[in-house]
C-alpha cells in the first residue's frame, strides 16, 4: 500500500514484473509473451512465495479458461519456475489439480514440475491423465482405493473431478466407497460442481447422492453452484429439490453474481428478505496447507437494479 497520492503509478508505469503479475492474473498470453519480449523476468518472487506460475493460476476464473494452456506453455518455455511452492503450500500444480484443469497439469508435468507435490498414487494419475484402460489396469493391480492425495481426495473423488463417468463407475464397482469426502468435509457432489460436470451431476444424484448433503461449514451443493457460477448445475440441483434458502452466512441468492443465475433463483422462489446491501463473507476456502480450510471468500451481492421487474 503507498502511503501518499504521488507514489501511485498507473499500469503503464508499473515496474516489468509488477505489469507481468497483473498480465498473468488475466490470463492474456499475449500481453505476457509482449512483457517478456520487454525485459520482464518470469522468474520473479513475491510475498509469501508467489510467482509467476501461481499468478497465473489465480485471479480469474481458470477452471473455464481456453487460454491457460498457452499462458503456461509461454511460462514454461521461457523458464518459470514450474515448481514453486508459497508459505500456504500452493503451487501451480496443486491449484490446477484442486481445480480440475488436469490439461494444465499434464502440461506441467511433460515441461518438468514436481510430481510428488500432487501426493498421487498410480490409480489417482491414471484417472486424472490416462484412459479407462489405464484405470482399469491400475484397478487390476489391486491399487489401494481409498488412499489420499494432497487436496485428501480419493481417486473416487478426482474421478468426479475429471467428468467421466465411466471411470466413476469402474471405481465403485471395484468397491470405492461412493460416500467419501474430500478436505474441508468437501461431498461428492462438490467435485462434479467445481469440474463444471452436469452429467457427472445428474449421474451422483441418479445413484442416490444426497443434494442436501453441506460440507463442514454448512455449505450445500446449490451454494456451491451459485458460487462456481454454474447455470445448468444451478438448474439441475433445483431440479432435485435442493433448499434455495439454506443460510450459511447468506443464502445461494446472496452468493449469486451473474444475472441469469439470479434470475433463476428469483424465479424458483428465493427470498430477497435475508439480502444483504453490503458484500458477505461466505464459506471458508480450502487452499493451502499451513490453514487448509481458513481462507474466507468474499462475495459482492447482486446488483439489483441491474435486474429488471417481475
Amino acid at each position: 500500500m503507498f502511503d501518499s497520492d504521488s507514489s501511485v503509478r498507473q499500469p503503464s508505469e508499473l515496474t516489468p514484473e509488477a505489469d507481468l503479475h497483473m498480465a498473468l492474473s488475466e490470463g492474456d498470453p499475449q500481453r505476457v509473451r509482449a512483457l517478456i519480449q520487454t525485459g520482464a523476468d518470469v522468474c520473479y518472487k513475491r510475498d509469501h512465495g508467489y510467482d509467476a506460475l501461481l499468478d497465473a493460476v489465480h485471479g480469474r476464473d481458470v477452471a473455464r479458461d481456453s487460454r491457460l494452456l498457452e499462458l503456461l506453455a509461454l511460462l514454461a518455455a521461457h523458464g518459470a519456475d514450474l515448481s514453486g511452492i508459497s508459505s500456504y503450500g500452493e503451487s501451480g500444480l496443486r491449484v490446477l489439480s484442486r481445480l480440475g484443469r488436469f490439461d494444465g497439469v499434464r502440461l506441467l508435468l511433460d515441461a518438468g514440475a514436481d510430481k510428488s507435490q500432487l501426493q498421487w498414487t498410480p490409480l489417482m494419475e491414471a484417472v486424472a491423465l490416462g484412459s479407462l484402460a489405464d484405470v482399469q489396469a491400475a484397478l487390476a493391480q489391486c491399487a489401494a482405493l481409498e488412499e489420499r492425495d494432497w487436496w485428501e481426495r480419493t481417486a473416487w473423488l478426482i474421478a468426479l473431478l475429471t467428468g467421466d463417468i465411466a471411470k466413476a463407475r469402474s471405481l465403485r464397482e471395484r468397491g470405492a466407497d461412493p460416500a467419501a469426502r474430500g478436505r474441508c468435509g468437501r461431498p461428492p457432489l462438490f467435485y462434479a460442481i467445481e469440474g463444471h460436470h452436469p452429467e457427472m451431476l445428474r449421474w451422483l444424484l441418479r445413484e442416490g447422492a444426497d443434494v442436501h448433503q453441506p460440507d463442514e461449514f454448512g455449505t450445500t451443493s446449490l451454494i456451491e453452484a451459485v458460487e462456481e457460477d454454474d447455470l445448468e448445475c444451478v438448474e439441475i440441483l433445483l431440479n432435485a429439490g435442493a433448499d434455495i434458502e439454506s443460510n450459511v452466512n447468506g443464502t445461494a441468492l446472496s452468493r449469486a453474481s451473474s444475472h441469469d443465475v439470479i434470475m433463476r433463483l428469483l424465479n424458483a422462489g428465493a427470498s430477497t428478505t435475508t439480502f444483504s446491501s453490503t458484500s458477505v463473507t461466505g464459506r471458508w476456502r480450502c487452499t493451502g496447507s499451513q490453514s487448509p480450510c481458513s481462507r474466507p471468500r468474499t462475495f459482492t451481492p447482486p446488483r439489483w437494479s441491474a435486474i429488471p421487474s417481475m
